[in-house]
């Protein structure tokens, strides 16, 4: 099983590049821990489900979709948060 998670972990670690037409399409992670000032000592949110996947959508601006499961580790676990984030970067 751990072994099984470490594998899982390393594969999605390394970002994936796929070619789309012209434009590239960018797959990997962004990992995110939260700790809120009002947590009692050792609790955390961790995004369980850290996928993002970018897109150029023209020469200067990328669309950007990033995935949100937070799992609470503490005095209570589950699930605390489920959601998106689309954001639209600027080089």
């Amino acid at each position: 099983m751990i072994r099984t998670l470490l594998i899982l972990s390393i594969l999605l670690a390394t970002s994936i590049q796929t070619l789309h037409a012209q434009n590239p399409i960018f797959i990997g992670i962004q990992p995110a821990v939260t700790i809120e000032p009002f947590y009692e000592r050792g609790e955390f949110d961790l995004n369980i489900v850290p996928i993002v996947i970018e897109e150029p959508i023209s020469e200067r601006i990328n669309l950007r979709l990033i995935t949100l499961a937070n799992f609470h580790f503490g005095e209570s676990n589950g699930l605390s948060d489920i959601g998106t984030q689309i954001v639209a970067p600027r080089s």
